[in-house]
């Protein structure tokens, strides 16, 4: 073997050091990602706190891939929810960086060049989106560190003599797991089959057969829950295949679903909406999101009657897909779009256009043809895909390292840098038995909340985290709601001053029965004596209402004190300190919203010294 030519450890842990920095930054400093919860449209997290709790699965909880939901519920059950968000921002901001360790390794196996490692590091780490994903709860960075865990792996498995058979088990358990996080990982899974069934060295067929056995056991036991659930037999990973498929081949800029008989209602606007291209109005269908036969009929009416429109709409999903617009959710951030658009255009300028090379080099002097396969060929699976459904921009972001290591042959060549056979960083049989041993314990973990969520008979009970209410007269107290007006003073009117916003009166039936509630977030202000006065406020109590079974978590903040509510059951007091800087202006602000379940509701207010 000629002379050590790889990055090393050094490098790669220097790397990986500078991605978790840059991704723990852009979640600290630059967007905090528990201020856009939405992100995950409210799916992931209240999925995931639901599993924690050992709450029953409902049928709507496979609507999405279950994936992300069991990687949160896990954080959930040994953080709580409050530092479970934590620890989530720093689970993904691990995963962050561990792409760039994986994409370098990647380029130093197929490559042999320390310079190609080179390139896949700084494109890598200097492409912003991908550190921006920390700000945000989504299944993408897991998704991509399982889907280039599996590349390598398969790389390896190719490149290794044929008694290692560990690395094509371990490769296909790291796409199977992928796939439980983002159906895009199928095209993961059909591109690595066709690689080692081409280009292993020895026994090609056995290793084909047990990777394929591997990356369908996670895929199969995730088919066989959604069966248990549904009742039904569910052969798909989540039931928003077909209603994604008709939504994207309509051409509808939304699409409602009014279940009459569940009283629910569920409605999904097509991300690309906010692009320059043209879409039909939304419309509203009276039936269940998961009513995938309707679906699937619809969808069979649309190519019968206008196969050659359909066509046409599917191409025009593949230019969406690779279309230079922000990044779903940054383009929901109105200053970061403008930072993200002229990332795009670099990226295209440096990455794509030089991939097409690569895909040439690979033709005409056939160099590289495994990269090839192993990185072009998600992506032209992934474009397939998004042709028969829709091509949401999201979709693009994890493959998007594949482009980075696509283009790297274009500057080894630019630079006139030669490639040798270097010696492998990470040996290929430690990496797959720590892939093994983390992949199982995961998939056993998760099996474990799912057994003990599916065998619940009903939601348990939940118990209030906030302090009781003291016997003693407070200084004010208002009741919300009641007979539907705002506030109803009874004591403290001539000192205290109350201004609401966002809020509006509800009937809750309970024997409190009036409440205002707050469906996004709610704020209010209370003004008080000045310093010195008789009376002295200390503490702000809310009286919370829950008139459903549903969790309900809540966020209540001040200029100066936040809290966050996990659960709590009918009638709770929920106790706010009023700090020396609010006693000192004479008024405190506060300010509440609802991170899962329904709206906030609060039906009295009271003041205390």
């Amino acid at each position: 073997m000629n002379k050590r030519e790889s990055l090393g450890r050094g490098w790669l842990t220097a790397a990986a050091v500078g991605m978790l920095g840059a991704a723990l930054y852009q979640a600290t400093f630059v967007i905090a990602p528990v201020d856009h919860l939405y992100s995950d449209m409210r799916g992931y997290i209240e999925r995931a706190w639901r599993l924690s709790l050992g709450v029953e699965v409902e049928a709507f909880d496979v609507f999405y891939p279950m994936g992300t939901a069991y990687a949160y519920a896990l954080l959930f059950s040994s953080f709580g929810f409050a530092r479970g968000l934590v620890a989530i921002t720093g689970a993904q901001a691990l995963a962050i960086a561990g792409n760039l360790v994986l994409a370098v390794l990647l380029a130093e196996t197929l490559y042999r060049s320390r310079f190609a490692a080179v390139v896949a590091l700084i494109g890598t780490f200097a492409y912003w989106p991908f550190a921006a994903q920390a700000s945000f709860y989504l299944a993408e960075p897991f998704f991509s560190f399982l889907l280039l865990l599996s590349l390598l792996l398969t790389a390896r498995g190719c490149g290794q003599p044929g008694r290692l058979t560990m690395l094509p088990l371990a490769a296909g358990l790291a796409a199977g797991a992928a796939c439980l996080f983002k159906g895009q990982g199928l095209a993961v899974v059909a591109a690595e089959a066709l690689a080692l069934l081409l280009f292993s060295q020895q026994h090609r067929r056995f290793h084909t057969a047990l990777y394929l056995l591997a990356a369908g056991f996670p895929i199969l036991l995730q088919m066989g829950v959604n069966s248990l659930v549904l009742g039904e037999i569910a052969p798909f990973l989540a039931a928003n295949d077909a209603y994604n498929a008709f939504l994207g081949q309509s051409r509808r800029e939304g699409l409602g679903c009014m279940d009459l008989a569940a009283n629910y209602f569920y409605v999904f606007h097509n991300n690309n909406a906010g692009l320059p291209f043209r879409f039909r109005s939304p419309i509203v269908l009276p039936v269940s999101i998961l009513d995938r036969a309707y679906f699937q009929s619809e969808l069979r009416e649309l190519w019968r009657t206008a196969p050659f429109q359909q066509v046409i709409i599917s191409l025009q999903n593949v230019v969406e897909l690779f279309a230079v617009n922000p990044r779903w959710p940054l383009r929901n951030l109105g200053w970061t779009a403008p930072i993200e658009v002229n990332f795009q255009w670099v990226f295209v300028a440096l990455t794509t256009v030089p991939s097409c090379y690569t895909l040439l080099d690979a033709t005409r002097r056939r160099r590289f043809r495994l990269a090839v396969l192993l990185f072009a060929g998600p992506i032209a699976l992934l474009a397939l895909l998004c042709a028969v459904t829709m091509g949401q921009p999201r979709y693009l972001l994890p493959f998007q390292y594949l482009f980075v290591l696509l283009a790297a042959p274009f500057y080894v060549d630019l630079f006139r840098k030669r490639t040798v056979t270097i010696a492998e960083a990470t040996p290929s049989k430690a990496l797959a038995v720590a892939t093994l041993v983390l992949l199982a314990a995961f998939l056993c973990a998760s099996g474990t909340l799912l057994y003990r969520a599916i065998a619940s008979t009903g939601t348990p009970a939940r118990q209030s985290v906030a302090s009781p209410i003291e016997t003693k007269r407070p200084l004010m107290e208002v009741e919300l709601g009641r007979e539907r007006q705002l506030v109803t003073w009874r004591h403290g009117a001539d000192h205290f001053q109350l201004e609401l916003r966002g809020f509006d009166p509800h009937y809750t039936g309970l024997a409190d029965p009036w409440a205002l509630q707050a469906d996004n977030g709610g704020w209010m202000r209370i003004d008080f004596p000045q310093p010195g006065a008789a009376l002295e406020p200390r503490e702000v109590r809310l009286y919370l209402t829950d008139t459903t079974p549903n969790i309900r978590t809540v966020a209540i903040e001040t200029s100066e004190h936040r809290a966050i509510v996990e659960t709590f059951a009918p009638g709770t007091w929920i106790a706010v300190p009023i700090d020396a800087l609010s006693r000192k202006r004479g008024h405190i602000t506060i300010q509440l919203r609802t991170f899962t379940g329904p709206g906030v509701q609060v039906a009295r207010i009271a003041v205390y010294d």
